[in-house]
């Protein structure tokens, strides 16, 4: 069912504009917030990331929007999820979390420029790692170990990427946001923060450290994506679920006028003030959640949700690259390794015939 639904998506979508449920521009934001990620792991890393290294990431992390891939950048933990539309009813790809770590998947819906069918066809005589729409964490892992450093940072480029996007609430809140109908239902925060590139987050990472940011340790992929999206939807709404029924929080704490305006206000994960949601003098319309006399876009709201949903992007970020080394020292001393994880269909198939 799932894969029916998603070549159903990919026949409406397949010749609407390219940005159609994309998070963070991948030129941009996605590209800045990568080199930054890079520049804090190293402040606390003992082999640091080098500058060649930080553009293979950056390339992978912009890459991962190609095709039809953003159909699978989502990730609500609290449905265990990916997209979903409510009209109609219809979840929508892998969660981000099973995008990230499924060959089987990338294989078959992850090619980069809309032709799937040729490296469908060719895994059953390549191994995943072979193919181009793969770029899994898992190829990552391989990739590195082969001693294959392009190939191996490219692809935890793309795995980067989907931890950034599930620091945006839409993302974690299962809310598609295809922009084909501007502001009636892009998402007001990503469209905001497209003004941050590589040139104005420079030294952003530094300024983080400074502050004194810090990175947490994981001990699988799985457990950084359930502990992060969930922190997200926890705390944060995105355009079409303010105030949502579909979600128990965030629980508000005061809704009413401000010098600044009439805001619903809350707490970020840190306990600070956060303005959630603007109220505006008339009544807005979403093609999603219909008529609501609140929103997101407002400067406020989007500064507050900014400085302290990008400091996850960078620390988890950081996070994701501990743990991809960690991961290689583990695989390392895996008998085997290379031999077992780039098998074609048809080799696994042989030697399960001959185990028979």
């Amino acid at each position: 069912m799932k894969h029916f639904t998603f070549i159903l998506v990919c026949s409406v979508i397949i010749f609407a504009p390219s940005h159609f449920i994309l998070a963070y521009a991948p030129l941009t934001t996605h590209s800045s917030l990568t080199e930054n990620i890079a520049t804090f792991y190293n402040f606390s890393a003992s082999k640091k990331i080098t500058n060649t290294q930080m553009e293979w990431l950056v390339q992978g992390s912009q890459n991962e929007d190609n095709g039809l891939r953003c159909l699978n950048h989502a990730y609500d933990p609290v449905y265990n999820r990916g997209w979903h539309l409510s009209f109609p009813n219809m979840d929508i790809g892998y969660t981000s979390k099973e995008w990230s770590q499924s060959e089987s998947a990338q294989i078959s819906f992850g090619a980069m420029d809309f032709s799937g069918i040729k490296d469908t066809w060719q895994s059953l005589w390549l191994g995943p790692n072979n193919l181009d729409s793969n770029q899994t964490w898992n190829k990552a892992i391989y990739e590195y170990l082969s001693g294959h450093e392009k190939e191996a940072f490219v692809a935890l480029g793309h795995v980067l990427h989907l931890v950034e996007d599930t620091t945006v609430p839409a993302h974690v809140r299962a809310n598609a946001h295809p922009d084909i109908l501007g502001k009636y239902s892009w998402s007001d925060y990503e469209e905001k923060a497209k003004i941050y590139d590589r040139a104005t987050l420079k030294n952003y990472a530094t300024s983080l450290h400074n502050q004194g940011l810090t990175s947490s340790k994981f001990d699988s992929l799985n457990s950084l994506f359930d502990d992060l999206a969930t922190k997200v939807n926890h705390y944060y709404y995105s355009d079409d679920t303010i105030r949502s029924g579909e979600y128990k929080y965030p629980q508000p704490e005061y809704e009413g006028q401000l010098p600044e305006g009439y805001f619903v206000m809350g707490q970020d994960y840190n306990g600070n003030p956060l303005h959630l949601a603007y109220k505006q003098s008339g009544v807005g319309y979403r093609a999603q959640s219909g008529l609501d006399i609140y929103t997101l876009n407002n400067d406020l709201v989007f500064k507050d949700y900014w400085q302290s949903l990008s400091p996850l992007a960078i620390s988890y970020g950081s996070s994701t690259i501990d743990l991809f080394f960690k991961e290689v020292q583990k695989a390392a001393q895996e008998k085997d390794y290379l031999a077992k994880n780039n098998q074609s269909i048809l080799t696994k198939l042989a030697a399960n015939l001959l185990n028979f």
